[in-house]
């Protein structure tokens, strides 16, 4: 489809961002005001600025798709039907790759990189099953954005390399806050995105890579 290409992927990481921005200048507006200020600072309103985030970016992400519905959805975002086997190899080398920083952080060889996610969470009744929950469908959400559409569409312009290496910088911008915490937030954010893309390139299944990705979160988010 025309509308799959690299010069579309780059203008809807912008319009992304400029929608992520102004969520957030919208929430310290609301901040400033006291009939507001306590549950915008409260864990239960970290949260509804993660999900609104992620369902803003999605939309955003569905308007530059324009694949339509039904079967072209399924299979413009190179959705199949998993296989088992392989489906535990992903859910595998997504919680391998989460143990990485937990076993360093506990070495004391770096830095815990800052989760905004979990600690939106903390603190809420049944945090550990909300996270369970918004860890997961954050996965696929940014799956669909990032391995969906962007990597899809820098791939029927650029080659692997370069196509992986524009999602690196792109997931990077929208994980700031891991990477300015923590060096370490830096390698296992990179060592992320390559291991998603390596997946979405070798088995064309996205699917594959919710696996994993919703493994990672898991992983990180509950040792």
């Amino acid at each position: 489809m025309e509308n799959w290409n690299a010069r579309n992927a780059w203008f809807c990481t912008v319009a992304i961002c400029l929608t992520q921005f102004g969520l957030v200048i919208v929430f310290l507006i609301l901040a400033s005001d006291p009939a507001f200020h306590h549950f915008v600072r409260s864990s239960a309103g970290s949260l509804l600025l993660n999900v609104t985030g992620a369902f803003a970016a999605l939309t955003v992400t569905l308007w530059f798709a324009r694949c339509g519905g039904g079967l072209k959805f399924v299979d413009r975002f190179s959705i199949r039907w998993p296989k088992f086997k392989t489906s535990f190899i992903a859910l595998l080398s997504g919680a391998l790759l989460a143990t990485v920083p937990v076993l360093l952080i506990n070495l004391h060889v770096g830095a815990s990189p800052e989760n905004h996610l979990v600690r939106s969470i903390v603190g809420l009744p049944h945090a550990d099953s909300i996270f369970l929950v918004v860890a997961t469908i954050g996965a696929m959400v940014e799956e669909f954005i990032l391995r969906g559409y962007l990597f899809g569409s820098f791939r029927n312009s650029y080659s692997l390399f370069w196509s992986t290496f524009c999602i690196v910088i792109i997931a990077a911008v929208l994980h700031l806050g891991a990477l300015s915490s923590s060096f370490l937030g830096v390698i296992v954010i990179m060592a992320l995105q390559v291991l998603l893309c390596v997946w979405r390139e070798k088995s064309g299944n996205l699917v594959y890579c919710f696996l994993a990705h919703a493994a990672y979160n898991a992983v990180c988010g509950l040792i």
